[in-house]
Formats: structure tokens, sequence, C-alpha cells
């Protein structure tokens, strides 16, 4: 584990304590969330109900669980 932050997901799941990864660190295969994934420039937040994985041209695809997502 990189480090930990704080991430508020609404009013129904409230606050929690997830992973922080940089993105170097995702690979094809599939993580769920809660995740976030911190770049120089950007951050990625996967909620709970979620998953991700890096595609080609190092590209992240996220599903959501649609029985679960917003």
């Amino acid at each position: 584990d990189r480090r930990r932050r704080s991430v508020y997901f609404g009013p129904d799941v409230g606050r929690l304590d997830v992973e922080v990864k940089g993105r170097d660190e995702i690979s094809g295969q599939w993580l769920r969330g809660p995740l976030v994934i911190e770049e120089y420039d950007s951050s990625t937040v996967v909620p709970p109900w979620a998953k991700i994985h890096r595609i080609d041209w190092n590209m992240l695809e996220m599903q959501i669980d649609p029985a679960q997502g917003v």
C-alpha cells in the first residue's frame, strides 16, 4: 500500500478510508473499488460499486455494477 485517503461516497455509503495507488501500479487485472488512482495531473476515484483495470494504449477501463451504481 502506498498510502490511504478518506473519501466521501454520498449519504448511502458515507466516508471510507481507501487505498491510493499510482497509475503505473494498475495492471490488466481487475481491481475492485474503493480506490483512488493518482497521476501527476489527475486522480481517478473508483467507487465501492466499481472495478478498474488497464487496457490498450495505457487507458483505464472502469465498470460500474448496475445493481449498486448511481
